[in-house]
């Protein structure tokens, strides 16, 4: 079985994974932000390189998802990322027609098929509380996003999950600081855990 977190930059998806796949004993997939040579770039300029960025990402994605789905045969698998968030981003930054078309169409060669393979945890926030993480993370790629468009890429994937029709746990984020406080860190284990055990894993 493989578990992705997901939810808008910065809310906290690669902490949570770290901590689930090391309490669970499960392997920890990470996207590879780091490897896209398009994102200095693509926040520098989004309109120019967003179809660049969210190519690379898919490429990047569907490497990893291949991993993935070696690993979880030995045991269970936690991804900070679900390549979902792909179309979600093509959504937001992708302005031509043609390149939207073949972002999605991507997309559904390389992970139509997961559905029901995977469980999404989303890891809900809202505007004012996702700045302030973001702000707590002095990262160089994220620290000068405005706040319209974490905005919008919080509303994004709001509408995205409300029509989703496959395993999804959503976890309101605004009040937990599952790394630092260990009663949140309970709270948020326990509803992933007794999903996976309502599935039978």
């Amino acid at each position: 079985m493989i578990v992705c977190i997901e939810g808008c930059i910065g809310v906290g998806k690669t902490s949570l994974t770290k901590k689930l796949s090391g309490e669970l004993d499960g392997h920890g997939i990470y996207e590879e932000f780091e490897n896209n040579p398009f994102l200095k770039d693509f926040y520098n300029n989004p309109d120019l390189f967003a179809f660049h960025v969210q190519t690379t990402f898919l490429c990047l994605q569907s490497k990893q998802f291949l991993k993935a789905a070696a690993l979880e045969k030995e045991k269970i698998v936690f991804a900070d990322f679900h390549p979902i968030k792909s179309k979600i981003f093509s959504d937001i930054v992708i302005k031509n027609e043609t390149e939207y078309v073949i972002i999605q169409k991507i997309y559904d060669r390389l992970f139509a098929a997961l559905g029901e393979k995977v469980l999404i945890v989303y890891l809900k926030g809202s505007p004012k509380g996702v700045l302030k993480k973001i702000k707590k993370r002095n990262d160089v790629f994220t620290a000068e996003i405005p706040r319209n468009y974490i905005e919008n890429i919080i509303n994004t994937y709001n509408l995205y999950f409300d029509q989703y029709d496959y395993p999804l746990i959503t976890i309101d984020t605004d009040e937990l600081d599952f790394v630092q406080n260990n009663d949140d860190w309970l709270f948020v284990k326990k509803q992933i855990t007794d999903r996976l055990n309502e599935m039978d894993l």
